[in-house]
């Protein structure tokens, strides 16, 4: 039997206003992101930027990031933020010197020495070896403060700088904050100056600590209490610095950990509460070491459902925060690492499909409702590294990941109408690493922006059945459109269609003209599909 679907909204209905930052990225020194990815060490056959400061960024990459419109880019980890010292990035090139990986260079070993003592023989010696060299590149600090912030002005990104919490000092990160955004008559902003940039960067929102309850992280903390005396060392000299800068903690949704950090810091030194959530990540140790993505229907209807899990763990979050601080605090949660993650070789160089699109799709339409209490949210990674952009020697692969972000940042607007209404038929899914089975999720999904004057508007629908398209019944009150709109849809033959290096455009936006747009109206929807349904109001003379 066909599925059915009802949609109706008020296109006059409350506003709420969506944070520009759940469209952001994220960037660490591991795999091939920065190195050979943003940062080209070796020779490419492809052109670089021409600014000095960025002489080696691909062109094509700097191209595709600024249609990308990250709205905010997080550096330099992650995990490898807490063995980072940033004097090691800054100066002419020639006196920087090569430091080892000596987290994600440890990692790879770390998770071989464990497979061992399981005695399964994953990969042979040699394969163990070069997979430990890709996932911890030496590191060259070529890319440092002021290529990653001149890249973030390059690109219109807010830049959000993690410090060395781990392996780190208070004093470090406050000489920090200085280099970037104090006065070049301070001692830092002096040698700033000397390096060629005198204006102050004015980075405004650093993080203090990374995942810092993981026993295998730099400067692990045992407790939240001894995390939260430290925190305020560092915020309070750092702060000292800068007293405008923002300030993320690092939040953990497990046990007490994030009540007891926010009893043990004083309120003013805290504007976010960072949590870390990758799906689905197999909890089999085999599924996990598998060479290929589990490209099959039962995982993909877990996919479709698995915006719920992130859900969960957002609100959880936000209920700690109101629990201790209570309902009238100015600290938000940040999700400043979320994305899709199916095996271990994605950390080195992953590639996504059709399915992943429309699962990140997913994802931002929550983004939007939830921005209020989450107004950072940050893929990660951006390149490579279980990056949305894939680069070769040739040019790149532009994931359908990329692509629903762009439907998103190019084609949505900044205010969420909330009445909409939506009837249609449920799906069961099965449970697949660390996604829950669930039994009744929506076939169909739909939201609504508009512009901040109302007279642009954009729905987004998603159609999450395997194989058959879905025809939506639309009925928009206080209807006042011209009749003829544009659909941007993405979608293709199979949800497990890749972009690759043979055929790159396999999978792409689509663009349409529509038009027989009224108050009620028929829109066919794909299956495994997003579809974009751009409006404008009558009588303004400009283009959607």
């Amino acid at each position: 039997m066909m599925s059915k679907c009802s949609i109706s909204l008020d296109i006059n209905s409350k506003r709420k206003k969506i944070s520009p930052f759940i469209y952001g990225n994220f960037i660490e020194h591991v795999g091939e992101c920065i190195h050979n990815g943003i940062w080209s060490y070796d020779a490419v056959n492809v052109p670089l930027a021409s600014n000095p400061v960025l002489d080696k960024v691909r062109k094509d990459l700097l191209q595709a990031t600024k249609k990308l419109k990250p709205s905010v880019l997080r550096w330099p980890g992650g995990c490898y933020s807490d063995v980072y010292h940033w004097k090691d990035g800054i100066g002419p090139r020639s006196t920087r010197r090569v430091v080892e990986n000596r987290f994600w260079g440890n990692w790879g070993a770390n998770l071989f020495q464990g497979l061992k003592k399981i005695s399964r023989n994953w990969f042979s010696p040699e394969e163990s070896r070069q997979f430990c060299s890709r996932i911890g590149h030496d590191v060259g600090n070529e890319f440092g403060t002021t290529e990653f912030l001149t890249f973030c002005e390059e690109i219109k990104s807010m830049p959000l700088i993690n410090i060395n919490y781990g392996s780190g000092t208070p004093e470090e990160a406050a000489e920090w904050v200085e280099y970037c955004n104090c006065h070049p008559s301070t001692r830092y902003g002096a040698l700033r100056t000397m390096h060629g940039r005198k204006e102050p960067f004015n980075v405004p929102v650093w993080g203090i600590a990374n995942e810092i309850y993981l026993e295998n992280e730099q400067g692990h903390e045992k407790s939240p209490h001894a995390y939260g005396k430290r925190y305020m060392e560092f915020a309070r000299t750092m702060k000292g610095r800068d007293p405008s800068i923002k300030l993320v903690g690092c939040g953990w949704n497990r046990g007490k950990w994030n009540e007891v950090f926010l009893k043990e810091i004083e309120e003013e030194y805290l504007n976010y509460l960072s949590i870390h959530q990758y799906l689905p990540i197999p909890t089999d140790l085999t599924q996990l070491m598998e060479a290929h993505h589990p490209d099959n229907e039962t995982v993909y209807y877990t996919m479709m459902a698995s915006p719920f899990e992130i859900k969960k763990q957002i609100l959880k979050a936000w209920n700690n925060i109101v629990s201790v601080l209570g309902e009238q605090t100015h600290v938000r949660v940040a999700l400043d690492e979320w994305g899709i993650w199916y095996t271990i070789n994605d950390i080195i160089k992953t590639n996504y499909n059709l399915k992943d699109g429309v699962c990140t799709a997913l994802m931002l339409m929550l983004f939007q409702k939830l921005s209020d209490i989450c107004p950072i949210s940050l893929w990660s990674m951006m390149v490579n590294s279980l990056g949305m952009i894939r680069t070769d020697k040739e040019g790149l692969v532009l994931t359908p990941v990329y692509l629903a972000f762009q439907l998103f940042t190019n084609h949505t607007y900044n205010n969420l109408l909330e009445n909409i209404q939506v009837e249609t038929d449920t799906f069961y899914s099965e449970s697949y690493g660390q996604v829950n089975e669930q039994s009744a999720t929506p076939l169909v999904e739909c939201s609504a922006t508009c512009s901040d004057d109302g007279n642009r508007a954009s729905l987004v629908f998603v159609n999450k059945h395997f194989s058959e398209s879905i025809t939506v019944n639309l009925t928009i009150e206080s209807f006042a459109f011209f009749r003829v709109g544009k659909i941007f849809e993405l979608t293709g033959d199979s949800p497990f269609d890749y972009n690759t290096i043979e055929k790159r455009d396999r999978i792409k936006i689509k663009e349409k003209d529509i038009g027989d747009v009224g108050p009620e109206m028929k829109i066919k929807l794909q299956p495994h599909s997003v579809t974009v349904l751009k409006l404008l109001k009558l009588n303004l003379g400009i283009s959607i």
